[in-house]
């Protein structure tokens, strides 16, 4: 089985990205034609489409399809690594602001002076 859908570029609004799901020999392989894709990494069009992003769609009649292929993906290991993922991205960004007040709160007691005794 093969499924293409495809999903909007970022960077230019009259382009577009296919992404492909592939079942072959029971397994499921995603690929998409972004740079990142291309060079096998992680791109943000697997991960919206993996997570039935329909917003990532290109043309929304394509969405029935998205809707099939996510079915499929909750049938695999992909959805847990998926969460696990966001989960793990959204604690990072805390931590980035976080750091961030740190940071700016550091600069602040610095400039305005502290008590040295």
């Amino acid at each position: 089985m093969k499924e293409l859908i495809f999903a909007k570029s970022s960077s230019n609004p009259d382009s577009s990205y296919s992404v492909s799901f592939l079942v072959e020999d029971r397994k499921l392989s995603i690929h998409c034609s972004c740079d990142a894709g291309m060079r096998g990494q992680l791109c943000k069009h697997k991960l919206a489409f993996l997570r039935g992003d329909i917003s990532m769609l290109a043309d929304p009649r394509e969405k029935s399809k998205l809707e099939k292929i996510v079915d499929l993906v909750k049938r695999t290991e992909l959805t847990q690594l998926v969460e696990s993922y966001f989960s793990k991205e959204k604690e990072a960004e805390k931590l980035k602001k976080q750091i961030a007040d740190l940071k700016h709160g550091l600069a602040r007691k610095m400039r305005d002076g502290v008590n040295a005794q």
